[in-house]
């Protein structure tokens, strides 16, 4: 199963309306779990990046298109990374 870990920063728009990023986060979670996806972990975060998102399950194409469906809000800019559990990275540098 796919994993992609998403670094966000507010934007000015979104550090403004910080109140209403419940209710974002509640309406993107839907979405992802719409695309066959699941949240498996959220932290807002200190330092670089204002929070962190660990996903589940979706395939790049559905990725992407939640990920442009929420930079169309305006409110968080967004850095995914594929991630490889240990086993499936075991697994790659064996072909080696």
């Amino acid at each position: 199963m796919q994993t992609n870990i998403i670094l966000i920063n507010f934007t000015e728009q979104g550090a403004r309306d910080i109140k209403g990023f419940r209710d974002r986060y509640d309406l993107m979670n839907k979405a992802i779990e719409s695309a066959g996806g699941k949240v498996k972990g959220f932290y807002a975060t200190m330092g670089p990046y204002d929070m962190v998102i660990i996903v589940e399950g979706l395939s790049d194409e559905e990725g992407m298109r939640l990920l442009l469906m929420y930079a169309m809000l305006g409110t968080a800019r967004t850095i995914t990374m594929r991630a490889f559990p240990l086993e499936e990275f075991t697994n790659i540098v064996k072909k080696l």
